[in-house]
């Protein structure tokens, strides 16, 4: 029996059970699988990957949680493919994620990248510059079809294959694969059964990270053994509202569900008596607890405060377990966790001596259990390598099924790790060295320590090597070599201490330096150290050979026997959360003065922040970076929760993880109660028994839309070409389901009392007219297909009466078609658009394999939003953000100018041409570098360029232009298809020809200030003024959405629809071929021959700009002379004499104290 042989027998005896629910945000249900779901997916990912030739190959799986990750990864069971799970990077710190997942794909040797298609289609850009990334084929699970089914062939699978390569958290430099092969998932998933007794009556939940052994071997595979369902939640749900777990428990009456100790912590530190009172955990049999130490004090109190809930002393599970042994390794045995209390001088001598718990110097442990029947659990002498008796304190050892083969590719540690031999028997064997100190008691194992340096906060492992290393880069007077680093328990919790060197010959100021210290260990690691402490050069505990004793460093540390010079306790804390005074509810808050009410908020936000950096509230630095003062990752989530629940505010982790001061946040927090009476957090349905507002996007194009002469300036069109034998009826199936699922592609806008409205039309048959070109000669196919979709991109469409889509097929050969599809933009835009696609390729594909297609239920419809977004821009609120873009735009000048070759004359409309080309992967790669050098976005450098462009072409040094900004940060609104799209004007200062790098400055500045505030509708703002912009500028940084349609080849065709909105956009892109520009301008200002000419001067000044940043603007090469207008050189010479100092020869400002010399 394998897991294959499993997912057969599980589709054939209960194929329409549920097997996996996915809850998207931790609450609502995002989408689940059926075992006969589970079996055509998962064969249809390993034909694919069997396809591709990653039989017996390693596979990368790159994929948020969720059920595509547990399809990839049983995909490639089905395939005979080696997985290697991996945490996708996190693109806001990639400088943190990206270097561990290179060295991890460079270690695994991997040949294949699984991914979502989103992901593989970011990756040319993101990963060219990792070797082992770049060198690796990269498939998209989207691609896989029913044909990829029938195609697969079972894999010669034994007991002794590989299955997949477990890396273990932490370590960034040197990661290591645990070799897992089936037999030893198919000996733990037994012993997990039988240790937690589970049966086919079981109901699982599990939030854990689907990566690692705990989640995937217990939270996936180990409900696919037994034939029980299992609910999943990502773990950053969890982390945000822990609650949200044991709601779940509650909600689908599970009987089996766990994590390690800080989980259940975080649950009594998170619960009011009324969540409590709410929950029904009496279902819940076995709770699970490992993967960390297990701490006495939080079995009791979570006991204590989930009692009321129904929560039973005996469910809660202590065991032990690790990658290298699969995952169980011991379980409980009695009743009740078993607590004992032992002297711990005693236990520091290697001697377990049992005592009263209430004696002083009593330690009380937690026991692990016992070991699995058909393994072997010793305690070991780890340096005489002699088994010891009950009562001694050694490393732990074991031996059995269970066991892995060992580190891929480390031949030297396996030889150390998983092959040691006894000294009193050395024919048995080999055994595992766990690296844990433990004894037996009554067969019982106690875990007490660890002999290997590994540290563990808050179920991660830390390599003390790791954050040594990045400790000591952060200042020259820290000694390299010279630190050591080691966790503590106190309190029940685990702190984490540095010791480090210090050069007393060199400037040292021990607050800044620990400061500085304690943010780069955050920044790279995601954990706050609770004190450093700096000591004497020459004095940290090492051996002969200069290795440093980390063990006889923290011995020496806590006996106060170090050489210290000064230490740092701005992270400690006393292990008992201190208290965070309560808010009152949101109207409550409101109704105080306003002096009252920031005072109220103040205070709690720097209770709250304190609780959560570990720190006295006096302590806190209100004008220090929150990172700085030692924010880690999860307590950053932990804090956004709590004032997303408090407030309503939304802090993007990236913010909270940047240079943002508690004055700052403090600032934010008060301003969001500014929004307005009684507001939800996100959109919720709201009744269809009334008339229905527009958005406020909406109402811009609904007003734009009527003074469109052409009546098809504001369509959205695509065109793909088929190849292959094409289902029409699918095809208008899956049309007519997206449509069924999204109202607003079916909401018409009649006029009620001379206002627009929305109204939803009932989802009526979808007929896509089909045309037959195949008569005509090759020659007139062509032109009659540009005739068409230049005519379908440009028809106007009725909004008062709908529809607003409209779809037409062009039959051009036998095995060809065109599918021509166009939409209304106030009803959709680009990010719909990718939508559309996603969702025709899985309706179309579960179509042809003949399932019933399942689409993960939308959290609310664009009518929801709509309603939402207007109540949400009332009052103060709205007024704070029109103050802030009033600002903005005070003084802009009314007449905008662009380099045209014509005046603007008659009324305006949509005629436009376009100009799309790439330019080198080179430049692209240098646009980078360029960035990470001056820590901007390339939209940034981009836009700044954009900008120098038009003010060296017209010679106006204020030049507004406007930005598409998405409008999707409602959650859930990434799911819903509608126009979000809102307008932004950015101004960046470019007179006195500053030098680029000053207006690459500014530019960001602007760019960052206009995204905090980007919720304001243009229309708002732009209301009784003259246009505020007339150029656009963007970068497609959506994924491109690849279109896979099982039995055609699809390929998207561009055609010139001849509309340009506005007088002149550039939309730049990267893609694998390079930077793609894309220009629309209307043509009844401009000639082609310009456009191209402008396009020249963007390329040259971007180059420019990147090989010399600091030069003056009107230094920047544009383009000869001769290739310059009149109206080029007059602007040139008026900003040639707008200089604030001398000029060098080259254009550039001597610095001060020079005589003229360059400085570029």
């Amino acid at each position: 029996m394998n897991f294959l042989q499993i997912i057969a027998l599980r589709a054939a005896s209960k194929p329409d059970a549920r097997a996996f629910v996915f809850l998207d945000d931790g609450e609502s249900e995002g989408g689940s699988l059926t075992y006969a779901e589970l079996q055509r997916r998962t064969l249809e990912v390993g034909g694919m990957l069997q396809e591709a030739g990653a039989r017996g190959e390693r596979v990368l799986l790159l994929f948020p949680p969720g059920l595509d990750y547990l399809v990839a990864f049983l995909g490639c069971l089905q395939a005979g493919a080696v997985a290697v799970p991996a945490y996708p990077p996190d693109p806001a710190r990639l400088a943190r994620t990206l270097p561990r997942l290179e060295a991890l794909t460079a270690d695994a040797q991997v040949r294949f990248v699984l991914a979502p298609s989103f992901i593989r289609d970011m990756a040319q850009g993101l990963f060219e510059q990792s070797g082992a990334l770049a060198r690796a084929s990269w498939l998209a699970i989207e691609d896989a079809a029913h044909g990829h089914a029938g195609a697969w062939k079972a894999p010669d699978t034994t007991p002794d294959t590989v299955a997949f390569l477990q890396y273990t958290s932490g370590s960034t430099g040197s990661p290591r694969g645990v070799v897992l092969t089936h037999g030893n998932l198919l000996h733990n998933s037994q012993a997990i059964q039988r240790c937690f007794q589970h049966d086919a009556d079981s109901v699982g939940v599990i939030w854990l990270p689907p990566y690692h052994d705990m989640g995937l071997i217990g939270g996936i595979l180990q409900p696919l053994f037994v034939g029980f369902p299992v609910v999943l939640m990502s773990p950053m749900d969890f982390l945000a509202r822990p609650l949200r777990w044991l709601q779940a428990v509650s909600r689908y009456r599970a009987t089996t569900s766990g994590g390690p100790n800080f989980a259940y912590e975080l649950c009594v530190r998170k619960a009011t008596p009324e969540q409590v009172a709410a929950l029904d955990l009496r279902s819940w049999r076995l709770a699970f607890n490992g993967a960390e130490p297990i701490h006495p004090a939080t079995l009791e109190r979570f006991r204590d405060t989930f009692a009321p809930a129904g929560f039973r002393p005996e469910a809660m599970y202590p065991c032990y377990g690790l990658a290298e042994g699969t995952l169980i390794a011991s379980g409980k045995a009695a009743a009740l966790p078993l607590l004992r209390a032992f002297r711990k001088d005693a236990l520091a001598d290697n001697e377990a001596v049992p005592v009263a718990a209430t004696e002083p110097g009593a330690l009380q442990l937690v026991g692990c259990g016992v070991r699995l029947p058909d393994q072997e659990l010793l305690i070991v002498d780890p340096t005489r390598r002699l088994p010891l008796p009950e009562g001694k304190v050694g490393e732990v050892w074991l031996r059995g099924p269970s066991v892995a083969q060992g580190y891929w590719n480390r031949p030297e540690e396996t030889a150390e790790s998983f092959q040691a031999r006894r000294a009193d028997a050395p024919t048995e064997g080999p055994y595992l060295r766990t690296g844990d100190l433990g004894f037996l008691r009554e067969g019982e194992l106690f875990v007490s320590g660890r002999l290997k340096d590994l540290i563990i906060v808050r179920g991660r492992n830390h390599h003390p090597h790791d954050l040594e290393r990045t400790a000591v880069a952060s200042h020259p007077a820290l000694r390299p070599g010279c630190s050591a680093a080691f966790g503590v328990q106190t309190h029940g919790a685990e702190r984490l201490v540095l010791v480090q060197e210090v050069d007393t010959r060199k400037a040292f100021d021990a607050t800044e330096c620990a400061r500085g210290l304690r943010e780069a260990v955050v920044r790279e690691h995601g954990v706050q150290l609770d004190e450093v402490v700096f000591i004497e050069p020459g004095s940290l505990p090492k051996t002969s050979s200069g290795k440093v004793q980390r063990r006889a460093t923290r011995a020496a540390w806590l006996e106060g026997q170090l050489q210290v010079v000064a230490h740092d306790t701005s992270g400690a804390h006393d292990g008992a959360p201190s208290a965070v005074p309560e808010l009152p509810p949101l109207d409550a808050l409101r109704a105080l003065t306003s002096d009252v009410r920031d005072a109220r908020i103040a205070d709690w936000l720097l209770a709250r922040a304190s609780a959560a950096l570990r720190v006295a509230p006096g302590s806190v630095d209100r004008e220090a970076p929150l990172v700085q003062l030692g924010l880690d990752s999860l307590a950053s989530v932990e804090l956004r929760a709590d004032i997303e629940s408090a407030l309503g505010l939304s802090i993007p982790l990236p913010e909270l993880l940047g240079s943002i001061t508690l004055t700052e946040l403090t600032r934010r927090c008060q301003g969001a109660l500014d929004s307005g009476p009684g507001l939800a957090l996100r959109p919720t349905p709201v009744p269809r028994d009334g008339a229905l507002p527009l958005s406020f996007p909406q109402e811009e194009l609904w007003l734009a839309s009527r003074l469109d002469p052409s009546g098809g300036g504001y369509n959205i069109s695509s065109a793909l070409s088929l190849r292959g034998t094409l289902k029409t009826a699918w095809l208008e199936a899956a049309l007519l389901e997206i449509c069924r699922r999204h109202e607003a592609l079916r909401t018409c806008f009649p006029e009620v009392d001379g206002r627009p409205v929305q109204r939803i039309l009932a989802a009526g048959p979808l007929e896509i007219p089909v045309e037959d070109l195949r008569a005509l000669a090759p020659e007139a196919r062509e032109a009659r297909l540009q005739e068409v979709a230049l005519s379908e991109a440009r028809a106007p469409f009725a909004l008062q009466h709908g529809p607003l889509l409209r779809a037409r097929l062009l039959w051009l050969e036998d095995a060809r078609h065109v599918l021509l599809f166009t939409v209304h933009h106030i009803v959709a835009d680009g990010w719909s658009m990718r939508l559309i696609i996603q969702e025709l390729t899985a309706l179309y594909s579960a179509f042809q394999a003949g399932v019933t297609p399942t689409l993960p239920a939308l959290p609310y419809q664009y009518a929801d939003f709509a309603v939402w977004q207007r109540q949400r821009l009332t009052g103060a609120h709205l007024e704070s953000l029109l103050d802030w873009w009033r600002a903005e735009v005070a003084g802009l000048p009314t007449g905008l100018k662009l380099p045209t070759d014509r005046e603007p004359g008659g009324p305006p409309d949509a005629r436009g041409g376009t100009l799309s080309t790439r330019l080198s992967p080179e430049l692209a790669a240098r646009l980078r570098e360029g960035c990470a050098r001056q820590g901007v976005t390339p939209f940034m450098w981009m836009l700044a360029v954009f900008q120098t462009l038009l003010a060296r072409t017209t010679g106006q040094e204020d030049v507004p232009v406007g930005v598409a900004d998405l409008g999707r940060a409602a959650p859930g609104s990434e799911r819903v298809i509608g126009n979000f799209v809102n307008m932004l004007v950015l101004r960046t200062p470019l007179g006195g020809d500053p030098p680029f790098s000053e207006v690459l400055r500014h530019v960001k500045e602007r760019s960052l200030g206009a995204a905090a505030h980007a919720e304001l509708p243009y229309e708002q703002l732009g209301r009784g003024r003259p246009p505020l912009f007339r150029a656009a500028f963007g970068t497609q940084n959506q994924p491109r959405e690849r279109v896979s349609l099982p039995g055609l080849e699809v390929e998207p065709l561009l055609f010139d629809s001849g509309v340009s909105r506005l007088d002149l956009t550039l939309w730049a892109s990267e893609t694998p071929e390079g930077l793609r520009c894309h220009w629309t301008y209307a043509t009844r200002l401009f000639d082609a021959s310009s456009v191209e000419r402008l396009h020249r001067r963007f390329v040259r000044l971007l180059e420019d700009s990147l090989a010399r940043p600091d030069t003056r603007l009107a230094a920047l090469a544009l383009d000869s002379d001769d290739d310059a207008t009149p109206q080029l050189q007059g602007a040139l010479g008026r900003l040639g004499t707008r200089r604030r100092r001398g000029a060098g020869p080259d254009g550039g400002t001597p610095p001060p104290g020079t005589s003229g010399n360059p400085t570029s």
